[in-house]
């Protein structure tokens, strides 16, 4: 038997389509080679020319059912018809939704694809499982693309996603993916949401961590600290002023040293817990990082002077899902003092930081400062 060609498939297709279902191509090529006769044999070799009649049918502007799920009108007549294409094709509905959902809840944000279902615009006309099968594997960055190879999301952990952000890791079939739709693609309405994203959203430190992993297998030391927090108090559960103060101590101690590391969001054991806590002491914020950053130069101003920002280098980053700010500390080249009510003169001394006397404070300031001994480098990566 001769194989038709796609042009002859297609009013079978359409005529098959236009029931409102969803059919796996396998069942799609056994009831087009049972209604144009063909035997099993042949039905095997028109994957190809059906591929080609659905790909006319979408280039008409019909529905292609396998992104979309069939939605249809009933026509005047009572016809069923298949709806026309969409404003946006399904990735991008995907990626819109969760780019919503950051700039309404933060880009520190991780979201289920439940919430991000619910996000999607005009999400009636889309089939659900198709969506969910778009959230979890077809715009996820780091699977395998077994059919698109767009980049739009990021799996931190099981079930929870975030936008694709540039220095991501991805799978190597994703080379070269869509990571965010072109603003003439999809309705003026969201082409705000794509300019957020790159100018906003993919400007942030996200790395991949390495430098931070590589502190953490580090015990604390003369030139290296973990915060647990900035200003929430775990224990009480509440705001403690007494732990900001703490951190200004730290920071001191590394600019009337050596310098040194400070990661805010670690515990003692080196475990990550994150920043979520400190967000939250902040009230419902869209950008909490910018927030705490923002709080933690208010800190330094506070008790060390605007001085000694020279010195001090802030990144808010993300590693496995958890927001921690990584604080870089050059020794400074003049002595600075930490200011509560009288001037405190602090420095590091093995892994803790010690307050000097008068007198001790001067030795170590002639020795340290006069002589002009070169600084210790930022290990900025």
């Amino acid at each position: 038997m001769i194989i038709p060609t796609a042009t002859k498939i297609r009013p079978v297709l359409l005529k098959l389509l236009r029931d409102g279902r969803w059919h796996k191509m396998d069942t799609l090529i056994y009831h087009i080679s049972k209604k144009m006769g063909a035997s099993p044999r042949s039905a095997k070799r028109m994957y190809k020319p059906l591929l080609g009649a659905k790909y006319m049918l979408k280039k008409q502007g019909l529905l292609e059912v396998k992104y979309f799920g069939g939605p249809v009108r009933i026509t005047s007549a009572g016809k069923r018809e298949l709806l026309k294409n969409p404003d946006v094709t399904l990735p991008e509905a995907v990626w819109i939704a969760t780019a919503t959902l950051h700039r309404d809840h933060g880009a520190d944000e991780l979201f289920t694809p439940e919430q991000i279902v619910e996000k999607v615009p005009n999400k009636r006309i889309y089939n659900r499982q198709s969506l969910q099968t778009t959230i979890s594997s077809v715009c996820v960055a780091n699977t395998n693309a077994y059919s698109t190879n767009h980049r739009m999301l990021y799996r931190v952990k099981p079930g929870k996603y975030r936008l694709y952000h540039n220095g991501d890791d991805y799978h190597k079939s994703r080379k070269g993916g869509i990571t965010c739709p072109k603003a003439r693609d999809i309705p003026s309405k969201y082409k705000d949401l794509v300019k957020w994203y790159k100018e906003i959203y993919n400007k942030r430190k996200m790395g991949n961590g390495q430098v931070i992993k590589k502190l953490l297998s580090k015990p604390e030391s003369q030139t290296l600290e973990f915060k647990s927090s900035l200003r929430y108090d775990k224990r009480t559960r509440q705001i403690n002023h007494d732990l900001e103060f703490e951190v200004a101590k730290t920071l001191a101690g590394f600019l009337n040293s050596r310098g040194g590391d400070l990661l805010i969001g670690v515990d003692d054991h080196h475990g990550k817990l994150g920043l979520h806590d400190d967000f939250s002491t902040f009230g419902k914020r869209h950008q909490p990082a910018d927030v705490f950053q923002q709080h933690l130069t208010n800190v330094i101003d506070k008790y060390l002077g605007t001085g000694a920002h020279a010195n001090i280098s802030i990144e808010m980053i993300q590693v496995d899902g958890k927001d921690l700010c990584h604080c870089i500390v050059q020794k400074s080249t003049e002595p600075v003092y930490l200011n509560d009510n009288t001037q405190y003169f602090y420095i590091r001394a093995g892994s803790t930081t010690k307050s000097l006397n008068i007198e001790d404070a001067v030795k170590h300031i002639r020795a340290l400062f006069t002589l002009g001994q070169p600084g210790r480098k930022s290990r900025r990566s």
